[in-house]
């Protein structure tokens, strides 16, 4: 009795070695399947054209894609897990930061057009959403600084044609009157 009582515990134990050894199996499968789709959607994220940056509750830069990167003017390890203050001195007076902080703590979306000056002193102009994440906020940004330029050259054209057309009225309407 005692060694039929030995063979059934190790062929329980067997037994329970195959099931440990195929759900192992099945675990490696199914996360072999996660890491690719994980891969995929990080691909996605990291090619689109606009920049994308997960900022959390401390203002701290958690993720950015190449675009935002790129957008920065610096490198990503200058960027990751440091505050947006410590990378961008002065960025807590701007109205961007105002409108960044409204958006973390009200939990509400945003967009807008911000005209972003970097230490260097260059200017370039990005359309900002930002919206509300578990994690703190998520922004996305386009530069639309060519769009900006285009847009004012297209302003101070117009003002000089109808500066030019109101010199030309007033002349006219003098000649009129001498006449």
């Amino acid at each position: 009795n005692l060694n039929n009582n030995a063979h059934m515990y190790v062929a329980e134990i067997i037994e329970n070695e195959d099931l440990r050894m195929k759900a192992e199996s099945q675990l490696n499968v199914r996360s072999e399947e996660i890491s690719r789709v994980q891969n995929r959607y990080v691909s996605i994220l990291e090619n689109m054209r606009e920049g994308l940056q997960l900022i959390d509750f401390n203002y701290r830069y958690i993720f950015l894609n190449s675009s935002a990167v790129f957008h920065s003017k610096l490198l990503a390890p200058e960027l990751i897990g440091q505050k947006m203050i410590k990378c961008y001195p002065g960025i807590e007076k701007t109205e961007m930061f105002a409108k960044l902080c409204q958006s973390m703590e009200e939990r509400i979306a945003q967009t807008f057009e911000n005209e972003f000056i970097f230490p260097d002193g260059t200017k370039e102009w990005f359309e900002l959403r930002i919206s509300p994440v578990p994690e703190g906020v998520l922004i996305l940004s386009l530069d639309v600084t060519e769009r900006k330029r285009i847009e004012d050259a297209l302003l101070q054209a117009n003002k000089e044609r109808a500066d030019e057309l109101l010199l030309t009225a007033s002349k006219m309407s003098a000649l009129g009157e001498m006449a």
